[in-house]
């Protein structure tokens, strides 16, 4: 079963949860093409997760790529899990990967194992109007910006993805 995670025309973002060897989340990105009336037509464009083999991947084609997170569930939810677990299998691949924090999933920006991708290269911001509503205090572990930072993320980089 899919949820879908974020739409950017064509584009569609789905998310099937974990792999049974790794835990690591399943994630096809899959063109959608509209056809006569509201059906749609989709194919699938490629897996972004779960793990291939290292031969399969060439090292150079993944280095300087960027990946863009964006998250707004809460911090106990399964899709902060796996979008905090599909940061760290692209930063393990060499990826750059920028992560922002939104509405719900700003508490969440002290959690341990976020904090411990920062050290291996996480960009990690977090929604400023976020925190303050939650009257959260701003500080050093992540940039607190606006909207504004998600706009440059989704146009500077390869590939976005959004757990809802």
């Amino acid at each position: 079963m899919y949820q879908r995670v974020s739409h950017f025309a064509p584009f569609v973002t789905l998310v099937c949860g974990s792999n049974a060897e790794d835990g690591m989340p399943h994630t096809k990105v899959t063109k959608v093409t509209k056809e006569k009336g509201s059906t749609l037509k989709a194919r699938c464009a490629f897996h972004l997760t779960p793990p291939v083999p290292c031969d399969s991947l060439s090292a150079m084609a993944l280095a300087k790529k960027k990946l863009g997170l964006l998250i707004s569930a809460r911090p106990d939810s399964s899709s902060f899990s796996n979008g905090v677990r599909l940061a760290a299998a692209a930063l393990s691949r060499g990826l750059d990967v920028y992560l922002y924090c939104l509405d719900d999933a700003v508490p969440g920006v002290g959690r341990p194992d976020l904090q411990a991708l920062r050290p291996r290269g996480l960009k990690l911001y977090a929604c400023a109007y976020g925190a303050h509503r939650r009257h959260l205090p701003i500080d050093d572990q992540a940039a607190y910006a606006g909207l504004t930072v998600v706009s440059d993320f989704i146009a500077s980089t390869d590939r976005f993805v959004s757990f809802n």
